[in-house]
């Protein structure tokens, strides 16, 4: 891998309503990623489901735009009995098929 920041690298998501990321290159040397921050996503309560799901889409496409990831790691989110409200359980699996559609 070159050491160029903008090609190549791992994309790593923490999915949420605040979704935490960060960006850096795959190397054993690394201890901390290139660039980091949080995507507000907003709330469903303000345009519902499809109107979060849009905004991750959105910020998601501008990453790799930018980054050019060849690798993307999300967090596995949590089973459905673990959940603590349907509409909760939704949004979250929403995450996950948003990024692997757009993978």
């Amino acid at each position: 891998m070159t050491d160029d920041p903008t090609r190549g690298g791992i994309l790593a998501l923490d999915l949420a309503r605040n979704t935490g990321w960060a960006y850096g290159p795959a190397a054993a040397h690394l201890t901390k990623p290139r660039s980091f921050g949080v995507w507000d996503l907003g709330s469903a309560a303000r345009g519902g489901h499809g109107a979060v799901l849009a905004t991750l889409a959105d910020w998601l496409g501008d990453a790799f735009k930018m980054y050019r990831p060849s690798l993307v790691i999300i967090e596995a989110p949590l089973p459905p009995q673990a959940q603590t409200h349907a509409n909760t359980a939704r949004l979250l699996i929403g995450y996950c098929n948003v990024v692997e559609l757009l993978c």
